[in-house]
Formats: structure tokens, C-alpha cells, sequence
């Protein structure tokens, strides 16, 4: 039997594999005429779902991250000297802690950088322990 121009004899899987480029552990298989351009894409949306989750990473990070101690009361300080588990705060409403830092205004325009800050109506006391 004779062997096609340009194919090779994969010693991994035991085919033969006509323009055969690698075999991939990846995909567990030969790369060939016939799947490489299905390796291609592979490797293209790869590449665009590792960007995609490299942003969504930064979103957390840079975002989401802040927001957490928003969400429970304390300031990034507090967190990170521990003292926010020496103090016992009674637990608030997010919206009300939201509503400290963003303002009273309207909750659709606590993410909107074009407005000025709506003070609290009611003044805000200071603990005396610190």
C-alpha cells in the first residue's frame, strides 16, 4: 500500500494522518487536513475566552473588590488591621450602607459620575471607641 504525498505515521495514535501538523494531547488527537482548521478555532476562541475572563478578573477586582466592605460596613483599613471584627456593629441594610457612601438620591444614579452626592438627612455619630 502506498503512503499519500505529505502524511505521516502518528506513533502516539497509531493513525495516519494525511498533512499531519502535531499531535495534540489537548484534543487527544492528530492534527491534520482534515481538523485543522478545527484546531485553529480551538486555539482562536481559546485566546478570546481567556481575554474575556482576564477582564471579567479585573472587573472583580478592581470593582467588585471595593464593594465588599461597602456591603459589610467597614473600610478597607478596618479590614485589613481587623478591626472590624473587634467591633460589634449592629449589621445594617446593604441599602442602607449603600446609601452612606453613594447618597440618598435615587439608587439608579449611585453609578453615575455626572451628579453631586446627596448628603444623609439624618447626622451620622461617631463611636467614641477607636
Amino acid at each position: 500500500m502506498m503512503r499519500p504525498k505529505r502524511s505521516h505515521h502518528c506513533s502516539r495514535c497509531g493513525h495516519c494522518v494525511r498533512r499531519m501538523d502535531h499531535h495534540c494531547p489537548w484534543i487527544n488527537n492528530c492534527v491534520g487536513e482534515d481538523n485543522h482548521w478545527l484546531f485553529l478555532q480551538l486555539c482562536f476562541y481559546t485566546q478570546v475566552l481567556s481575554f474575556y475572563t482576564l477582564v471579567l478578573d479585573f472587573c472583580h477586582y478592581y470593582y467588585f473588590q471595593p464593594l465588599t466592605p461597602v456591603n459589610a460596613d467597614t473600610t478597607t483599613i478596618e479590614k485589613m488591621s481587623h478591626s472590624c471584627d473587634e467591633i460589634s456593629k449592629p449589621r445594617k441594610a446593604w441599602q442602607q450602607t449603600f446609601a452612606e457612601v453613594f447618597g440618598t438620591c435615587w439608587k439608579i444614579l449611585w453609578f453615575v459620575p455626572f451628579r453631586k452626592r446627596q448628603p444623609l438627612r439624618v447626622p451620622y455619630h461617631f463611636t467614641n471607641s477607636v
